[in-house]
This record gives structure tokens, C-alpha cells and sequence, in this order.
């Protein structure tokens, strides 16, 4: 090969074709520094020394380096105003003409090289762990003469040094310690299974059998040499087995057996030191060890009951009389000794004590963008910081004042799978650290109404206690307990501050100020003190629940914010006057008279803790209630629409929910738990979570494609886009300026597409209940009646009632609270109610202690497989950096690559790591078997789409060497490569985020010379998930029988491929990022710009609600039955492709608005024999808050573990 026109150094062996690439390598190249230096240190040797000295003394003198630059003015010169003339302009320079295009370079075999580029390995940037020192900012300018004196702090703007992602901060002041400095690569990974240190633990003295350690030793204590390591238990056998059994897992698996056999091959172990050995014996006493109060071991719990006011109905004197109910056996531990303990232990070695606001700044003349991610870094921390700044000192202290962020969750679970064993356990998380890394539970609680408050208010009053006095005095307990919690040392706490060494050794001054408290829809009306379900359902504003399916409008979003709610309805009089009604004058908690005051805002007659406590420092107790993204949406708004959807494909029949149930068998899984293998019949929604929901969701739009008419088919693929993007972006763990539009955007559209789902596609269907919702009815039925007197039936007869979908829900308001809660606290990640289910795992271990040569093959033929393999490999080795051309070799220089002892050596996974959008590292693991899908930059820059797919046949490497004359490297070089089938973008297809369709696939067919090839796996930028298009059916016509190249695939036969692939953009957030760019972490791939969906495709007015409020007449009216509509294509497999009902193209999406229908209201009808269910397992009991039926202006608040 002819040689390239730009070398590096004589001593480098490297050429390039262009300046640039030469530059780049340059920078890097040591051989080439090491030249120069040796160049420059001949240059001064040979140059004069009385020149030298000259030079030096002109760059050290500064009047001479203003001469170089050109004449300056006399030194007494003033200018004077003198008109002058206008320059006359210059002359114009002719242009010089265009350079001649250079004819194409030809590779040796005669046709023309494509421009290459870097492989994607180097192309990518791994995440930095350490960031850049921070430079001070420029002194402010002075302020002119009579302007106010500034105030006493001010925020200094103190910004770091870009790094290579684009991101910088800017801090209030120069931090004193920046944790991040401590990051390690291991640290920033995502990675499951990494050996990584977890900065964020639990500290020692929350674990058990460990002494508390006093850094300030007394004489009067005992030294710590002298304290016995086994006490309080006899021998060290004892102990050893003892700390055994309320260690380690609850479920003893292999690991633990081995701790076990460690314990016994231990020479102080003794087989006579436990002769008498009684597990229950050790554990009591060790139980009257601790709570004698002379343990070492410190844990800070304290025990105490709680005392409420009960409503008798009876008049009383004053509120001496008034009776009062106790409940005992409350656990908890003061919030200051908390803070204490995890700043003082090893918690705050990963605290943030100087917020900053995060910036991204995509491109070097562009503006930068805000990023949102972590609780230290929002407005909310700002904007206290600041308040805490400008606040006076205490006096005489001069140390740094520091923001504690307390962040609170709390939500009841079950403990066991059978009885009624709960707990309600209360969290503390602390928003100065990384959600990556932040603690551990700091605070648990248990409360609830024990049995005998029944017996205790029928002596008091002679009758049992009303639903309504239950559900009162339920919400008196909640805030009782909130109020022993929010005690004077706290409130002490929240206004001077706490004094704590830090690990840094530095003393500063802590300030707790709560930010956030995470929970259930039924925990928020109970800490808001609202009615659940009332006329005014949300616990942050007044909204009325007709008002509701506005969300997205401007007139939705208006209202949120001058309906914000307040609590002046504790300070102006009304609850206090109300209270004494029901407790001295002895009136119902329900009458009828408070509604004038409390039913418009749906208040309870209930004094707010927090309100009580914190409002004279300002403190909004509503504005920390956040969204709740797991209940509100996966398990709200989603599985509302799911289960409706499932009632239309119940309506419509002709197989629909088996199609589906099949389809949903058959989608691929992807990453290690993104998507799990579905269950034989979901549409059962049988013991499903969060994450089912999740995965339902982001695989549902080729599942559900075709098993309706054309006529609603595209309305519900549109609704299932719209969920899905609304469901990716409000789950991202880094948001910026551009992304949070694309939320907002997306939330306006969601509600429009919601909308016109009810509008449109629900009349035209029967809906009734399904057949899970029946039974689960009939058993409810059965429950109560069995409350009364008689034998009643194990399940009451029931049919199925109408259902329709209802938008005025609680959860689908929520949706339009993220945008704004995102910049003021942070991501959802930070303060979703998801880290507290997990952390249920803790208490119920507690709990739990206590209880796989075909000559002819397309794929491989020689003619074709060893051919293409050597021109892969000879590319990468010519340009190792460089991507591959594929059409660059003779047959000659082709024989020239030899592999050693003729083999290729095959591997099972290939583990693929990447940059995430978050700046974190991720890693996918790929094998031909489950997860062979890949994606790649296209070989050509204009293609129109960004990416290029293709599946996984083999993973292998080979040692080869290249015996050419021209070679560069002469000895044995091992080489991975992939051996791929290509996929092709379906150009008839159209698809995108405005069309609401995923990117259609199609393997290149066996006649195609490029169907079958070889990848460098450095050229792998992640796995994708690729589900087929199950409407399109399958073909036989793509690949011959029994061909190798073809995998395996669940639904296919052997000499069958699915029709078309859809590439799943909402798998996970990573992956949706690549495609709608913005990606912070992400290198940057060119977005090709959508086109606008004509508007024969799209009606623009077809909502029904615009943003002025105004409601529009439907244009026709729906039918009063349902109409008999085609059927949807079924999975029979087609003889040919026209056999499916589905175009190659997007049909028309024009469809006429319907009017609203209305509920029927209807009894349930006399039951009949036949009509007897029964079922192993209670069904969730779905309401209004699920999409099911209407509001109650009040319905009881209680819940079981209450």
C-alpha cells in the first residue's frame, strides 16, 4: 500500500491521510515528545548564550513586550473629540477559486474507500471520578456611591473547570470538602456484582455485638483493653454460635454453612461449652443484657406510648375530662441522636456540605443548560442555603453552617405471608449525600390502634367505635407521633443548629431542615390532614376532581400553582373551635355543620404536627409531600389503563387476550433484569410489582399492534408511545434544561392522548369487569357479609358490572406535579417511595429471625465466510483505531493472513460497558443464545438513522499474524470478533417520537451480499432490545432451511424469522437518551430531524379541552351499542406476508370524537348458582383511585395495617 502523506516521527512508525488525524494522534504519541524534547534541547544548546539572555529579559520586562506589540501614545496625551471622516472601505480581495475536488481514493482492489472514522471504544468517554479544581471567579465590580449596602452574604458564584463531558458547577463559596474527590472509577459504575467500596453504610454501632467507642476517655470508665469481647454469654462458643444465628442472611444457604463449619475449625471453639447450650435461654438473656442499661452495645432505640384525645360524644368541662386512649409499645429513636450518629460515625465522608448548581454546556459557543440530579444540587438547597447564610450567627461561632437535608419516607408492610403481623416502619434518608451512596434506614417506628381499642371505647361509651371515630382517631395517632418525634432538642436543632465533628476532623454547625417525605397516596391525606378521596383529592393544592383530566393545559397548570394549599385554616381560628365542638361539646366528628369550613378543601377536623410545630420557622408541610412515580404511575395511571385495555380485548374477542398472553411469551428479555420472561398468562395480573408494570409497559406496543381494527389500533399504539416516553423521562436520574422540556412536552400530550382514548375508543365497548375484578368482588361481598350474624357463603354470586375508564383520579393529577418538583428537589430517584420498599427487606429479616458442516449454508459458505473474515481482520490491523472498510484487499494479500494452527476459538458472552447519559458506567452482558441484538454506528454518515443493528451469531477470537512485505506488525496478534447478522432499517415504514412508532427492523435476506459479516466488538455501542412485530407474522423466504446463521427463537420454527423487528427505544432511560440525544454522558451521535406528521394524519383539534378552558361539542355521537367491527389479525402463521392485516405503511389516524358517556349505575343482580367463584388468593380491590368508577365525597381513610 502506498504510503500515507502525513508521518508522526522518524523514531514513529504511524502515518495518517490528514493534518488532523496526524494533530490528534500527536497528542498522545510518546515517541513523538520524546523527539521533540530531544529537539528543543539541541536547539538551545547550539543557540547563542548572549541571544538567550536577551529573549529571557524581553518576556520578563513588561514595557518591552507592550513595544513589541506596536507604538503607544506620548505619556501626557489626552484625546480629543474631533470629528473625522469615514474610512473609505477597502478594496475587495478576490475570493480564491475553488480548490479541485480530488478524484476518490482506491483501495488495492479496485474500489473506492468510504471515509473512516474512530472505532465507538474510542469514541466514548469513560465516566471521571475526580473532578477538576475549582477556579475562583472574578472579583465583583464595585457598586456606584448611594446604592444600598449589600447584604451580609451573597452567593460567590464559584465555578469549576469544564470537564470533557461538558459539566461544571457553581458554588455558593469555596467548598471545604468535596466527597467526590474520594470517587473511584469502581464507584461510578452501575455495574451489578463489581467489587466497589460502599462509602455509605450503616455505621458500627447500629449493627449488632459491637461496643460503642468513646474518643474521649473517662477515668472513671473502664479501659477499653479490659472490656470482655463475649459478654454478656459465657464462652467464646456460645458467642460464636450466637452471633451466628442474628447475623449474616436469614436463609442459610451454602455461605452461611461455611461460617458456620469456620466457627466449629476454631481452636477456641469447645465442644463441653455447649453441652447445655439453649438458644432461647442465651437470646433472653442476652435480651435483659441490653435492656439493663449497662451493655456497651448502643443503639439509641427508646420505647414509649403515646396518648390521643378520644371523641366520646359526650360534653366535657374542659380538656381534663376529655378521655384519652394510650397507646403503648411505640419504637423509635430522637431524631438530633440519628444526625449524631451517622455524621459522627462514617456517614458524612460522602456528605456534600456546600450546595452548587450543576450546568452542562453541550457545545463550546453554546449556552449552558441547568442539570438536575441530586437533592444537593436543586433549588430547594440553594434557596435554604442562602436563608441559612443570611440568618444571624450564633453568638460567638465562627463555624461553616451546614444544611441537613432530611429526607423522610414511611409506608405499612406485612411481615408475614399468612396472619396479620405489620409494621409501619418510618425512614431517614439524608440529602447531602449521592443517591448512588445514601444511607441506610436511620429511623424505624411502628404504630397503629391495637385490638383493644374496641374494648377500651365500648366501656367508655357502651356501644363500638363508629368507622368515623376509627378513621379520627387513626389520624390523631399519626400526628401524636409526629409530635413526639419533632421534639424540643430537634426544634433546638432546626433553629441553632448542632455542633459535630466531622471525619474531615473539622467541627461545623448542622442545620436540619426537612425537604421531602415520601409515601402513599393513603399516608399523604393522613399527613396533610385531608379527607382521602374528597372533593379536593390532592394533598399540595385545591383542585377539584372534575378538574382533573385537564392535565397537560395551561389552565391545569395555572391552577396548581395559585391553588396551592396552606394551612391558615389552623391559624385563623376554625380547627380550634371545631376540635372543641367534637371534644368538649361532644359533637360527631362527621356533622354536617363543619363541611361549610372543611368540606370544600376536603380538611379534617385534625391538628397538623408539622404545621403545629415548624410554621413559625416558615416551614411548608405540604410543599415536602412529593410525587410518588411508583404508585402514582406504574401502579397507578398505567395499570388503570393496562387493566381497561384488557376489558376492551375481553369485549372485542375473537382471541384477543390469548394472542396477547402468547405475544407477551414470546418478547426477548434484555440485561441482566431490565425484562424478565414474562409469565404464561399476564394478562392474569396475577402477584405483580412495580417492575411487571414496568416491564408490560415498555414492551406493550408490538404486543398489542393488530389485536384491534385499524380503526382503534392506532389510537391505542399512540397512547402506549405516549406512556412510554411520559414513563422514560420522568424516571431520568439526570435531567437538564432540554430534557425537562421533553417532560413537560410529553405530559401535555399524554393528557391529550388520554383523552381522546376516553373519548373516542372506550364508548365503543361493552366493558365489563374482568374476571379476576368479579371474583375478587364476590369474596369481598362474601367478607362482610360474614362480619354479620349467620353462616354466610365462602364467595357471594356476583356478575360482571359495567366498568368504564375514569381519568379523575388522585394519581393521574400527580402527573403534572413532576416537572415542577424535579428542579426543586431533585430526580425522581432521589425521593421516590422505591428505596423504602426495599429497604422493607431489612425489617422482615428481622422478622424473619424470629420465625445449549453444512457446506451449503448462505451463513458460512467458503466462498464467502473466510473471505470476508480476513478482509475484517486485515482492516483492523492495518488501522487498529479506524473502523473497517470490507472491500480494501486483494485475494494476494488476503492469503497473506495466517491464523495460528488454523483455529478460532469461541466464546459464550461478550460484556460490553458504556457511558450512560448520567455519566455513570454501564455494562451490558451479550450471548448468541438470549441476548444477541447490538447496535452500532452506520458505516455510512448520511445514512438516516443514527444507528445500525445487527444479531450476534458467534463470539470468537483467533491469533493471526500478516506475513505481507508491507506490513507494520510482524508477530502474533490476538483478535476479537463477532460474527453478526445484519439487520436493515424498513424504509417503508415510518417512525419516530412525532409519529409515535418504533423504528421497524428487517434482516438483510441471504441473496444480499451484506446479510451476513463480521463486527469489531469495539465498534459495539450496547445491546438493544428488539422485539418482533407480531402482526406481520413470519417468513420462510429471508434464509434457507436448517442455516446456522439462523438462531433459535421462541414462537419460530427452524426455517422461519419474524417479518419485521421493532427497536425498543423505552428498554431503559440510557437507551431512549441515545435517540432523543441530550444524553450528558453520551458521545455525540447526529439526531437526523424528524419531518412533521402531515396533517392528513393528524387532527390538531382533537381535544375536546383546550388550554382556555373551553370545552368543545364531539362531532358525532357514540353508538348506543357496541358496533361489530373487523377482526384483528390472529397468530396463525401466514402463508404469505398480505396474509396479516397490517400495511407496511402507517394508516390514517383521523378519527371522529365521540361525546362523553356517563357511568351506568346499575345493582348487582340476583346471583345465580352457577355464578360461585372461589379463589386461593385475595385480588386487589381497584377503585376510583385505579381508574374504576367514581369519587366518594369522603371515604374512609383507614387501612389494614392501621
Amino acid at each position: 500500500m502506498a504510503a500515507l502523506p502525513f508521518p508522526c516521527a522518524s523514531n514513529c512508525p504511524r502515518s495518517f491521510s490528514s493534518a488532523r488525524e496526524l494533530h490528534i494522534h500527536q497528542d498522545a504519541c510518546d515517541l513523538y515528545k520524546n523527539a521533540q524534547a530531544l529537539q528543543d534541547r539541541l536547539a538551545i544548546l547550539s543557540e547563542d548564550p548572549l541571544e538567550l539572555r536577551k529573549r529571557k529579559r524581553r518576556r520578563r520586562d513588561p514595557s518591552t513586550a507592550q513595544m513589541s506589540a506596536g507604538p503607544s501614545a506620548p505619556p501626557n496625551f489626552e484625546p480629543q473629540d474631533v470629528e473625522m471622516a469615514p474610512p473609505s472601505p477597502p478594496p475587495p480581495i478576490p475570493s480564491p477559486p475553488p480548490p479541485p475536488t480530488p478524484p476518490p481514493e482506491v483501495s488495492a482492489s479496485g474500489r473506492p474507500v468510504r471515509t473512516r472514522r474512530k472505532t465507538w471504544k474510542l469514541l466514548q468517554q469513560l465516566p471521571e471520578p475526580v473532578p477538576e479544581p475549582v477556579v475562583a471567579s472574578p472579583p465583583p465590580e464595585p457598586e456606584s456611591p448611594g446604592s444600598p449596602s449589600p447584604p451580609a452574604w451573597a452567593w460567590e458564584s464559584i465555578r469549576t473547570k469544564i470537564n470533557s463531558f461538558g459539566l461544571f458547577r457553581e458554588y455558593a463559596s469555596t467548598p471545604t470538602y468535596n466527597p467526590d474527590e474520594l470517587l473511584t472509577l469502581d464507584e461510578l459504575a452501575d455495574i451489578p456484582g463489581g467489587a466497589r467500596a460502599n462509602t455509605a453504610t450503616v455505621p458500627s454501632n447500629l449493627t449488632p455485638f459491637e461496643p460503642e467507642t468513646d474518643n474521649t476517655p473517662s477515668p472513671s470508665s473502664t479501659p477499653p483493653e479490659t472490656i470482655n469481647p463475649i459478654a454478656p454469654f459465657r464462652n467464646w462458643s456460645i458467642s460464636a454460635l450466637m452471633n451466628w444465628q442474628w447475623t449474616g442472611s436469614t436463609t442459610k444457604s451454602v455461605t452461611e454453612f461455611e461460617r458456620i463449619v469456620d466457627v466449629m475449625k476454631n481452636p477456641e471453639f469447645s465442644k463441653e461449652d455447649i453441652m447445655d447450650f439453649d438458644v432461647k435461654r442465651e437470646t433472653a438473656q442476652f435480651d435483659a443484657h441490653l435492656e439493663a442499661g449497662t451493655s456497651t452495645v448502643r443503639d439509641g432505640w427508646r420505647t414509649a406510648s403515646v396518648d390521643i384525645q378520644v371523641p366520646d360524644g359526650q360534653k366535657h368541662a374542659s380538656d381534663a375530662d376529655i378521655a384519652v386512649f394510650s397507646v403503648p409499645g411505640l419504637f423509635y429513636r430522637p431524631i438530633v441522636e440519628v444526625i449524631k450518629a451517622a455524621i459522627r460515625d462514617v456517614g458524612d465522608r460522602c456528605f456534600h456540605y456546600t450546595p452548587f448548581k450543576h450546568f452542562w454546556q453541550p457545545t463550546r459557543d453554546g449556552p449552558p443548560q441547568r442539570v438536575y440530579d441530586e437533592i444537593y444540587s436543586s433549588e430547594a438547597m440553594v434557596e435554604a442555603h442562602t436563608a441559612l447564610q443570611n440568618q444571624p450567627r450564633e453568638p460567638g461561632c465562627t463555624l461553616e453552617r451546614v444544611v441537613l437535608a432530611l429526607m423522610w419516607w414511611s409506608d405499612s408492610t406485612h411481615l408475614a405471608s399468612f396472619g396479620d403481623a405489620a409494621l409501619w416502619p418510618l425512614y431517614l434518608f439524608f440529602g447531602n449525600q449521592s443517591s448512588w451512596l445514601r444511607l441506610k434506614p436511620r429511623s424505624n417506628l411502628c404504630h397503629h390502634l391495637p385490638d383493644n381499642f374496641h374494648d377500651f371505647f365500648k366501656d367508655l361509651t357502651g356501644h363500638a367505635p363508629s368507622g368515623d371515630v376509627l378513621t379520627h382517631c387513626r389520624r390523631e395517632l399519626m400526628h401524636a407521633i409526629w409530635r413526639l418525634l419533632l421534639d424540643d432538642e430537634f426544634l433546638a436543632a432546626y433553629e441553632h443548629g448542632i455542633v459535630i465533628e466531622c471525619q474531615d476532623g473539622v467541627f461545623r454547625r448542622f442545620y436540619p431542615r426537612i425537604f421531602t417525605y415520601s409515601a402513599d397516596y393513603p399516608e399523604k391525606v393522613l399527613l396533610a390532614t385531608i379527607r382521602n378521596l374528597g372533593k379536593a383529592p390532592c394533598p399540595r393544592c385545591y383542585i377539584k376532581k372534575e378538574d382533573i383530566p385537564d392535565l397537560g393545559t395551561v389552565r391545569d397548570e395555572n391552577k396548581r400553582k395559585n391553588l396551592a394549599r396552606t394551612d391558615e385554616h389552623m391559624h385563623n381560628g376554625v380547627l380550634t373551635r371545631i376540635r372543641n365542638w367534637i371534644y368538649r361539646a361532644g359533637r360527631s366528628v362527621k356533622s354536617k355543620t363543619f363541611d361549610f369550613w372543611l368540606l370544600a378543601h376536603s380538611w379534617t377536623p385534625t391538628s397538623n404536627a408539622f404545621s403545629d410545630r415548624l410554621s413559625k420557622f416558615g416551614f411548608d408541610p405540604f410543599k415536602m409531600l412529593v410525587p410518588d412515580f411508583m404508585h402514582e404511575f406504574e401502579l397507578g395511571v398505567f395499570k388503570a389503563w393496562f387493566m381497561h385495555l384488557l376489558r376492551i380485548l375481553h369485549a372485542h374477542g375473537d382471541n384477543a387476550i390469548q394472542n396477547l398472553n402468547q405475544r407477551f411469551r414470546w418478547v426477548p428479555t434484555f440485561g441482566r433484569s431490565t425484562v424478565r420472561r414474562f409469565t404464561q398468562n399476564t394478562s392474569g395480573l396475577k402477584k405483580m410489582a412495580a417492575w411487571n408494570y414496568q416491564c408490560i409497559l415498555v414492551c406493550l406496543l408490538p404486543v398489542v399492534e393488530g389485536l384491534l381494527p385499524d380503526a382503534h389500533n392506532d389510537e391505542i399504539l399512540d397512547v402506549v408511545f405516549s406512556l412510554a416516553e411520559w414513563h422514560t423521562l420522568g424516571k431520568l436520574k439526570m435531567h437538564t434544561d432540554t430534557s425537562l422540556g421533553w417532560l413537560r412536552t410529553a405530559t401535555k400530550e399524554l393528557g391529550r392522548m388520554l383523552r381522546r382514548f376516553q373519548r373516542v375508543v372506550c364508548p365503543y365497548y361493552d366493558t365489563r369487569e374482568l374476571p379476576s375484578e368479579q371474583a375478587a368482588r364476590g369474596r369481598r361481598q362474601a367478607k362482610k357479609a360474614s362480619q354479620g350474624k349467620g353462616k354466610a357463603p365462602m364467595v357471594v354470586r356476583t356478575s360482571a358490572k359495567k366498568k368504564e375508564y375514569s381519568m379523575e383520579t388522585y394519581k393521574m393529577h400527580g402527573l403534572g406535579d413532576y416537572v415542577p418538583a424535579i428542579p426543586w428537589v431533585g430526580t425522581t430517584n432521589s425521593w421516590s417511595t422505591q428505596p423504602g420498599e426495599l429497604e422493607h427487606r431489612r425489617v422482615k429479616a428481622y422478622y424473619a429471625r424470629t420465625n445449549k458442516n453444512q457446506a451449503d449454508d448462505p451463513a458460512t459458505k467458503a466462498s464467502d465466510f473466510l473471505p470476508k473474515l480476513q478482509e475484517h481482520l486485515l482492516s483492523r490491523l492495518d488501522h487498529p483505531d479506524w473502523t473497517g472498510d470490507g472491500n480494501e484487499f486483494t485475494s494476494a494479500q488476503r492469503y497473506r493472513l495466517q491464523f495460528k494452527n488454523n483455529r478460532i476459538y469461541m466464546h459464550k458472552i461478550l460484556r460490553v460497558n458504556y457511558t450512560t447519559y448520567d455519566v455513570r458506567l454501564g455494562q451490558d452482558i451479550l450471548n448468541p443464545r438470549t441476548h444477541s441484538d447490538v447496535m452500532s454506528l452506520p458505516p455510512d454518515d448520511n445514512s438516516s438513522h443514527p444507528f445500525s443493528y445487527a444479531q450476534v451469531l458467534g463470539i470468537f477470537h483467533a491469533d493471526v499474524v500478516n506475513t505481507a512485505p508491507e506490513s507494520k506488525t510482524k508477530t502474533l496478534q490476538p483478535m476479537d470478533f463477532l460474527w453478526v447478522r445484519r439487520y436493515r432499517l424498513d424504509s417503508s415504514w415510518r417512525a419516530g417520537f412525532k409519529r409515535k412508532r418504533l423504528c421497524r427492523l428487517e434482516f438483510l435476506p441471504e441473496s444480499d451480499p451484506q446479510a451476513f459479516g463480521f463486527l469489531n466488538p469495539d465498534e459495539v455501542i450496547r445491546g438493544s432490545h428488539l422485539i418482533p412485530a407480531f402482526a406481520h407474522g413470519r417468513t420462510e423466504h429471508l434464509l434457507t432451511s436448517d442455516s446456522i446463521g439462523r438462531l433459535p427463537r421462541e414462537g419460530l420454527t427452524e426455517d422461519e424469522d419474524w417479518r419485521y423487528y421493532y427497536v425498543n427505544f423505552f428498554v431503559d432511560r440510557d437507551m431512549c437518551m441515545r435517540y432523543k440525544g441530550g444524553g450528558v454522558g453520551h458521545y455525540r451521535v447526529e439526531i437526523p430531524e424528524e419531518e412533521d406528521v402531515p396533517s392528513a394524519e393528524r387532527d390538531d383539534n382533537d381535544d375536546e379541552r383546550d388550554d382556555n378552558g373551553a370545552e368543545t361539542q364531539a362531532s358525532a355521537s357514540a353508538p348506543a351499542s357496541t358496533t361489530p367491527l373487523p377482526n384483528p389479525v390472529s397468530l396463525a402463521r401466514p402463508d404469505s406476508p398480505s396474509s396479516t392485516n397490517s400495511s407496511s405503511s402507517n394508516p390514517s389516524r383521523a378519527g371522529s370524537d365521540k361525546a362523553d358517556s356517563e357511568e351506568d349505575s346499575e345493582e348487582d343482580p340476583e346471583p345465580e348458582e352457577d355464578d360461585l367463584q372461589s379463589g386461593d388468593e385475595d385480588e386487589e380491590d381497584f377503585g376510583p383511585e385505579d381508574g374504576d368508577g367514581d369519587f366518594e365525597d369522603e371515604v374512609e381513610e383507614g387501612y389494614a395495617p392501621l
